[in-house]
This record gives structure tokens, sequence and C-alpha cells, in this order.
């Protein structure tokens, strides 16, 4: 069976109708391979680029958007650790506490010895509890972040070499700038990251 006509490197949605009434004319095909064109839409209708020089300032966007995403992973994590550190010592007044240093990177680490009991007043002290500002604040920003990266995703999924360079880019550079801070504070990758 012969299934060649079936095989097909661009999806044309004409056909659908494009649910804006029925004006099929503003939707183009969209190209399922690498390609250096400048004629996109980007994320949304309004959101298109015709000319090269809008190419080029969509590419600068997105490079900032990749940017912005790293430096708010970064952040998230950073206010993690001091919420963390800031929780850590607070119970170290009452507390036993172990203290160790890590010689390569000279990253001091404090542990709690205590019970179950001094384990629920670190959790309350850390401000880390469900119905706190400081996890509201956490959880807004968390929001932010996934919407971010799936926004660069979907970018990504246009197959526009100028708009994949931009997001490469721009997660590389931000994390240039940020990325850094994850080996002072001794912090673990982020587990919680999506399509990145």
């Amino acid at each position: 069976m012969d299934h060649s006509q079936h095989i097909s490197t661009t999806m044309d949605h004409s056909a659908h109708g494009g649910g804006d009434g029925g004006d099929s004319s503003s939707h183009s095909t969209m190209m399922m391979y690498f390609h250096t064109g400048v004629e996109e839409v980007i994320l949304f209708d309004t959101w298109r680029t015709t000319t090269t020089g809008a190419m080029v300032w969509s590419a600068i966007i997105v490079f900032f958007l990749g940017v912005l995403y790293e430096g708010l992973k970064v952040f998230r994590e950073h206010m993690l650790f001091r919420a963390h550190l800031s929780a850590t010592l607070s119970v170290a007044v009452s507390e036993p506490v172990s203290v160790k240093q890590d010689g390569d990177s000279g990253v001091t680490f404090v542990t709690s010895n205590g019970t179950g009991a001094s384990q629920q007043r670190f959790a309350q002290e850390s401000g880390m509890r469900p119905f706190s500002w400081d996890h509201a604040l956490q959880t807004a920003l968390h929001a932010i972040q996934v919407i971010l990266s799936y926004f660069l995703m979907l970018i990504a999924m246009t197959f526009n070499v100028w708009l994949c360079l931009g997001v490469v880019l721009g997660s590389t550079a931000g994390y240039f700038a940020f990325g850094w801070k994850r080996r002072i504070q001794g912090q673990q990758m982020d587990d919680n990251e999506h399509c990145h």
C-alpha cells in the first residue's frame, strides 16, 4: 500500500476554517523543519514578522525571555535557600546542629539534629507554610516560570533558526549571568523545570 501521498513537511490548516469567523486567508502553512524565513507568527496572531527587521527584534525579545527565564529560576532557588538558611539558624539557637564546610567550594551546611517537634517548628519558622506570603510569592513566581518555559518551547517549535538561536543564546546568557549563584549557595538543580 502506497502512503506517500500522506507524508507532508508542512501543516495546512486552511481547510479548518480557523475558528475566527471562517476567514482562512490569514492562516499560512507551518514549516515542520528548520528554516531561516522572516515571515512567522510567534505565539499569538498579533505577533507576526514579515520583514528582516521585525525578525531581528523578535529574536532579541526571545533572547531576553530566555535570560529572564534563567534569572527567575535562580531567583526562586535563592529565595528558598534564604528561607531555609534563616529557619536553620533560628532553630540552631535552641537545638543542636551540625555544621559542615565543603572544602572545594567553601559552602557551609547547617543541619538540625533535633527531633520531629523541632522539624515542625523549622517549617513554621521558615515561612514556607501553605498559607504564608512567602509561599504565595513562590507559587506566583513558579506560575510565571512555567508560562515562560512553555512560551520558549513553543517559540522553538516554530523551527525558525533565528528564533531558536534567540532561545538557546538567551538561556545560555541567563545561565552564565545567574547560574554561578547556584554553585556558591550549594544548591541542587531544579527538578521542577518544564520543557527545558
